[in-house]
Formats: structure tokens, C-alpha cells, sequence
């Protein structure tokens, strides 16, 4: 990580300007990134400046040789030093996102239709007769006696 004085000197001697496509920081943009020219998840360490445009489309694996060029980058190695992409967990069709973010199993194995057995651990009204619980159940779930 570089400290605040270190990244004041990098943007310094680019002369506060994107590397890539020579926009001035304040004016053409708010401010420049810290973008690493070997991504941070492959242990990258040396950080350019770059507009927040550039940037993005450096990381997208987006830039032309010319562009590389400019920030001493060789096209065939371009490839090598992009960001690692997040894995994509294959989940069902029938599995929302909150579903997933929650544990809930797919409807394939739900037993409800309303997800309430597998947050609760119990039955909801509506599936009441399927499964006979008593009101002591959630009495002892949240502490009420």
C-alpha cells in the first residue's frame, strides 16, 4: 500500500495527469486512482496514475497497444496482469440472489414454498398443519416463556 505523501509524488511526476489519456486531474476529472499495472489480487505493487475512464477500461482489458504503450505495458503481457475475474457460482434458475445470500436451499429442496422452515427452523402459520408445532416453540426461540 502506498502511503498519502508516496501517491502525492507519483501523481507529481506524471504531472497530475492520466497517464493514458493526458487528462488533468481537477480539471478533466475530480481526481486520479491508484491503478496497479500488475492487479493487486496477482501481487501486483506498482501503482500508476489514471483517470477514473482509463482506469476502468484498463482493468476491462479494454486498452489498445498504443495506449499500453504509454504506460510501458507489452500487449502480450497485457493479459497477464489484469485483475482475476470473480468466479461464477453456478446456481439454479429458481434460487434468487437473496436466497443465495441467506443459505436458503433451492426450491427443489425447500419444503415450504415460503423459504420460513429453512430461516426459522420452524413452520410458518400457512404450513401449520403439515407439520403440528406449538406456540412454545417460538416462545423458547426468542426467549418468551
Amino acid at each position: 500500500m502506498v502511503t498519502k505523501v508516496e501517491w502525492e509524488a507519483i501523481k507529481a511526476r506524471a504531472n497530475y495527469k492520466c497517464l493514458i489519456c493526458g487528462g488533468k486531474e481537477g480539471v478533466k476529472f475530480p481526481t486520479l486512482e491508484k491503478a496497479h499495472l500488475k492487479a493487486e489480487s496477482k501481487g501486483g505493487t506498482q501503482i500508476i496514475p489514471l483517470c477514473p475512464n482509463c482506469h476502468s477500461k484498463y482493468d476491462a482489458g479494454k486498452c489498445t497497444a498504443a495506449e499500453l504503450k504509454k504506460i510501458g505495458v507489452k500487449p502480450e503481457h497485457y493479459k497477464k496482469v489484469q485483475p482475476k475475474k470473480p468466479s461464477q457460482s453456478k446456481s439454479t434458475k429458481s434460487q434468487s440472489g437473496w436466497d443465495t445470500i441467506l443459505g436458503i436451499p433451492s426450491s427443489k429442496s425447500k419444503k415450504s414454498s415460503d423459504g420460513f422452515d429453512s430461516l426459522f427452523g420452524m413452520s410458518s402459520p400457512k404450513s401449520s398443519s403439515k407439520s403440528k408445532k406449538s406456540k412454545n416453540d417460538f416462545e423458547s426461540l426468542f426467549g418468551f416463556r
